[in-house]
């Protein structure tokens, strides 16, 4: 059976998850002991620079697969919120990676932590960007968009 996550809804909850994990760096990154306003610097460049990059990407990327909507299948769900909640507690593999750098920076170089705690927060603004911009292509254009869990199809029902 194919539970329906909103696809707006699934970047909401990956990009917030994504923005605490960064917000969670750069603090950490200043109670290592790192200059709180240096590390505000580094985390605001590395935001804004990888945001702007990764929502041009997640926005194109979104598009593209606009244009392959199909119905969903007759016995398909709508995912809990719950479900939706489970897919933002378990960060995306490039995420747990930068937290594990991010974690291992601290010990040798906490600005480094407060780098990568910007590009994570950064594209998690870009993925709340996209939700929005979604938001209003579903608006505009009439069905709700939806994708299984696994992320694959992209599925729309008015």
């Amino acid at each position: 059976m194919i539970k329906l996550v909103p696809v707006s809804g699934y970047f909401v909850a990956r990009g917030l998850a994504e923005i605490t994990l960064g917000v969670g760096a750069l603090a950490a990154a200043v109670v290592a002991g790192f200059d709180s306003e240096a590390a505000r610097l580094g985390f605001a460049a590395a935001a804004v620079v990888y945001g702007g990059v990764r929502f041009a990407r997640e926005q194109r990327h979104a598009l593209i697969h606009v244009g392959r909507v199909s119905p969903p299948p007759a016995e398909a769900t709508s995912a809990s919120v719950a479900d939706l909640v489970r897919l933002a507690v378990i960060p995306s593999p490039s995420a747990i990676g930068l937290v594990i750098l991010s974690l291992t920076s601290l010990v040798f170089e906490p600005a480094l932590a407060a780098i990568i705690g910007g590009i994570l927060a950064g594209g998690g603004v870009a993925r709340l960007a996209v939700a929005a911009s979604l938001v209003w292509w579903e608006r505009m254009n009439g069905p709700k968009l939806f994708t299984g869990r696994d992320g694959g199809r992209l599925y729309g029902r008015n």
